[in-house]
């Protein structure tokens, strides 16, 4: 059973993801969607989302961050029982989608959680996601390195030359050690809040990538 799909984005919404507009109204021990996502990954080899819906209008709650509610949904049985998808052409590594929802019925036992709260829950989830895509970036920088400088026969340093040929490495080593500074940080923070532990936060794999951050 495969679990990747994260249905948050919508296209008129930017990053406020507060302004979500799909609905989740419950009615009779269901919940009914209706709403447009959009950049939705890999539904083509998933089974299941968790989707982000509104379930309580953003004019009728205290705080803007309140009313939404996150739920699992069957991937193939929403395709067909209200559910579209649209691929969107791309040069990325994996597919991307447009789906719209269109009086699609959950189960009421299908919601994660309580119901308005799964701001906090998303939130959870994305600041896990984002250490580990950073922890990603900081290895393949060094590896990227690394393999030009491998290549060429140089020391690090010397691999980033600018057009007058003024060695720009060592200010880019420079960024690297700074960002993972502030990797650490983040992640050693989410520790502190028992959010995740840095063992939950993999490397990048499959490179030198995993030597360098597990240095860290």
């Amino acid at each position: 059973m495969a679990l990747a799909v994260h249905g948050g984005t919508e296209p008129t919404t930017g990053t406020d993801t507060t302004k979500i507009k799909s609905t989740a109204i419950r009615k009779d021990g269901r919940y009914v969607v209706n709403g447009q996502k959009v950049w939705i990954s890999r539904v083509q080899h998933s089974d299941w989302m968790i989707l982000l819906a509104r379930t309580t209008p953003l004019a009728d709650v205290r705080k803007k961050s309140e009313g939404m509610s996150i739920f699992m949904v069957d991937l193939r049985a929403a395709e067909r029982s209200g559910m579209t998808v649209r691929p969107i052409p791309n040069m990325v590594n994996h597919e991307t989608n447009e789906l719209f929802f269109e009086n699609l019925e959950i189960p009421q036992d299908n919601l994660i959680g309580k119901e308005g709260e799964g701001f906090k829950y998303i939130l959870d989830g994305l600041n896990a996601e984002r250490t580990l895509i950073a922890a990603e970036c900081i290895g393949d920088g060094y590896w990227f390195i690394d393999r030009v400088a491998s290549s060429d026969g140089l020391a690090p340093p010397q691999v980033l030359v600018n057009s007058r040929g003024r060695l720009r490495g060592s200010r880019f080593q420079v960024a690297m050690s700074d960002g993972r500074f502030l990797w650490r940080h983040s992640v050693v923070s989410m520790e502190r809040m028992g959010k995740a532990g840095i063992a939950a936060v993999p490397h990048a794999p499959g490179n030198v990538a995993d030597r360098k951050m597990a240095a860290v």
